[in-house]
């Protein structure tokens, strides 16, 4: 019994000290980012994608808007992407409050796993609460289950958010 208690104690204190010391690497990680002049959004805290009418025939335009909220009290750096399926028509441009680009087809895309259509918005610079949106509009000329993406791997952690269309 008194083996088993200093062998608790033994694991215990390399435990707080493993615990120490991945605290100071990662605190002393943030300085030397802080100090290298790069600068992170605070804060991307919603990212939503959706199809309207999720449901439509072939032919039959569906909306795909994405929306990307943000907050920094300092000015940040972020970039809004959204990949549509490459299956569909190229997508055309409604409104957006991002810089006016076209898609750009890719055969294939590590997020949808095949060809996409994909828009990325280059760098964007934002202080304070601000919203990154984006609205498309495609059809399918296949019956099928397709889908998009609205976000950014230009974040840590990168943040996405799917959305299906369907045609039945």
């Amino acid at each position: 019994m008194d083996n088993t208690k200093r062998d608790f104690r033994w694991l215990g204190g390399i435990l707080v000290i493993s615990l120490l010391l991945v605290t100071v690497a990662s605190t002393i990680g943030s300085v030397k980012a802080a100090d290298s002049g790069d600068v992170q959004p605070d804060w991307v805290y919603q990212i939503t994608m959706n199809f309207n009418p999720a449901y439509a025939g072939r032919y039959v335009y569906t909306t795909a808007t994405g929306y990307m909220y943000m907050y920094s009290p300092v000015i940040a750096d972020v970039k809004f992407e959204m990949i549509i399926d490459g299956r569909l028509a190229k997508p055309q441009w409604i409104t957006g409050n991002v810089p006016y680009k076209d898609f750009v087809y890719e055969s294939y895309n590590s997020h949808m796993g095949g060809p996409a259509w994909h828009y990325d918005s280059g760098v964007l610079w934002y202080i304070g609460y601000t919203t990154a949106y984006l609205q498309v509009r495609t059809y399918a000329s296949a019956y099928g289950t397709y889908k998009g993406f609205t976000g950014t791997d230009y974040t840590i952690p990168p943040g996405w958010a799917m959305a299906y269309f369907y045609c039945p």
